[in-house]
C-alpha cells in the first residue's frame, strides 16, 4: 500500500519508514494520507494504509481493534467509501494467510458490502504479461469469486499516479 499512496498522493505527507516497494506496512499502526485529485482539486479522499492481517507480532483480533477504533474515531457515521485490497501478481499462487486476511477484511466490512471493494494486483513489470494474465485468471476465478459475484472489483495497478486514481475513481 504504500507505493499506491506515494502514486496516488504524488509522494506527499508520506511517513518515511514506508516500504516503497509496497510489500507490507512495517508499521503497526493505522497511517492516513490526504490526497486531492489530480483532475478535480476539489475532491479528495484519504487513503488509510492499515497493517497486515497477522504481518506484525500481534493477533489478528488486535489488527482488527486498531482498524475498527481507527474507523470510529474518524469516520462519519461509520462511512467508507471503500478497500483496496493490494496483492503481488508476482507471487505465484495466493498464501494461507493471504486467504486468510482476505476472509477477516471481508468479514470486517460484510459481504454485502462487496460492491466497494477493489483487490487490485501490482508489480505487474515483474512479470511476464502472459503469466501475470494467467494468475489474474486464477485469481478472478479462486479466491476473490465470491467477491466478484457480490459487486467487487479487479483492477491493476501499473505503479502509476493515473493507474492509482484509475482504481481509486472506482469510489467516486
Amino acid at each position: 500500500m504504500p507505493q499506491f499512496i506515494a502514486r496516488a498522493s504524488d509522494g506527499a505527507n508520506l511517513n518515511t519508514a514506508h516500504n516503497m516497494h509496497g510489500l507490507h506496512n512495517p508499521s503497526t499502526e493505522v497511517i492516513a494520507t490526504h490526497c486531492n485529485h489530480p483532475t478535480n482539486r476539489s475532491s479528495s479522499v484519504v487513503l488509510v494504509e492499515v497493517p497486515g492481517f497477522g504481518a506484525t507480532d500481534y493477533g489478528v483480533l488486535e489488527e482488527i481493534q486498531k482498524v475498527q477504533a481507527w474507523m470510529t474515531r474518524h469516520l462519519k457515521n461509520g462511512q467508507l467509501a471503500g478497500v483496496i485490497y493490494l496483492h503481488r501478481i508476482s507471487e505465484n499462487r495466493w498464501s494461507q494467510s493471504t486467504a486468510n486476511s482476505l476472509f477477516v477484511i471481508q468479514q470486517l466490512f460484510g459481504l454485502d458490502s462487496m460492491q466497494h471493494f477493489v483487490v487490485a494486483t501490482t508489480m505487474w513489470s515483474e512479470v511476464r504479461t502472459e503469466i501475470a494474465e494467467s494468475r489474474e485468471q486464477s485469481i478472478k476465478e479462486g479466491v476473490v469469486r465470491d467477491i466478484i459475484e457480490r459487486g467487487g472489483k479487479m483492477a491493476r495497478f501499473y505503479d502509476s499516479s493515473e493507474s492509482a486514481w484509475d482504481i481509486i475513481d472506482h469510489f467516486l
